[in-house]
């Protein structure tokens, strides 16, 4: 594994359990709200699981600012390379939207490593 790219995952991951939210459990990367990575990392966080909706969204969106994304209403699809689905139909539910100029061997093994689904568009 590429260190650079296992060290964005996994920050991507604790900024999922530190970071953004969302306002409702479905997947796919519908609802809720995201925290957009894409100019750093060619990544982009939906968290769609009603534990980002709680009363310390505000905390979440200072976390997404502070580690250098941008708070957005839903990660773009365009040039979308892969997305991971992480505690799949839970509060906790993230996706992970990789984009063309990822990694993306490297996303999916990651991402299914650390029980994640994988999928592509």
């Amino acid at each position: 594994m590429k260190p650079v790219l296992v060290a964005l995952v996994l920050s991507l991951l604790f900024a999922g359990s530190l970071g953004c939210t969302g306002d409702d459990d479905d997947g796919g990367g519908s609802g809720g709200w995201g925290c957009d990575k894409i100019a750093e990392s060619n990544a982009c966080i939906q968290f769609t699981g009603s534990q980002w909706s709680s009363d310390q969204r505000d905390n979440y969106e200072a976390e997404c600012t502070d580690d250098g994304g941008t708070v957005v209403d839903s990660c773009p699809s365009a040039d979308l390379g892969g997305t991971c689905v992480q505690f799949d139909g839970t509060a906790a539910e993230t996706v992970q939207y990789y984009y063309a100029e990822a990694d993306l061997e490297m996303a999916a093994e990651v991402c299914t490593a650390t029980g994640g689904t994988w999928s592509t568009p």
